[in-house]
């Protein structure tokens, strides 16, 4: 995950918003695609009267809602604005997955609103302090047992690297 001191210095970049009556309400953000994660910053749940029907949990889910993150018991009485905040420790997605909060069906003349805030970031090499991915990279110049079979670097060390100098069996050229 990445440092919490740099995703509290993250503004807010998206907030979905769903409202809907006497029908399950699910306000979601689609994957970002591969490389991406959402972070969720917060999340409100509110409704116009309190719930009809006893044991309706409201759910923060990922990926696809297979996986709950959190969730609400909304009890047989009026309830305020439920409102979260994740500040110190966002709840985040898969690599290329969605996230969404979803409210059941209130019961009839009921509306519900839910509303999602988060950031996207990319995963992986995004943020100071997270593990670099490493890739094999002969260190040429040196010889005999001064010469490591290869060392770490970050993927945007090859960028800098002269033009022939990434390791040969990696490419196929062995």
């Amino acid at each position: 995950m990445a440092a919490a001191e740099t995703l509290l210095a993250s503004p807010i970049e998206w907030s979905v918003r769903a409202t809907g009556t006497n029908v399950t309400v699910t306000a979601s953000k689609a994957a970002a695609g591969l490389g991406f994660r959402h972070y969720v910053f917060g999340v409100s749940l509110s409704s116009s009267a309190p719930p009809a029907v006893g044991g309706v949990e409201a759910q923060l889910r990922k990926d696809s809602g297979s996986v709950i993150l959190d969730g609400w018991l909304l009890a047989l009485a009026a309830f305020p604005p439920i409102i979260v905040h994740y500040l110190s420790h966002p709840f985040q997605s898969s690599d290329n997955g969605d996230v969404d909060v979803n409210i059941p069906a209130l019961g009839s003349g009921i509306s519900a609103t839910a509303v999602l805030k988060g950031t996207t970031r990319a995963s992986g090499l995004a943020y100071p302090g997270s593990r670099p991915r490493r890739l094999s990279v002969h260190a040429k110049g040196l010889s005999g047992s001064q010469r490591p079979p290869w060392r770490y670097l970050r993927a945007s060390d090859l960028q800098r690297l002269p033009q022939g100098s990434q390791d040969r069996r990696a490419s196929g050229m062995a």
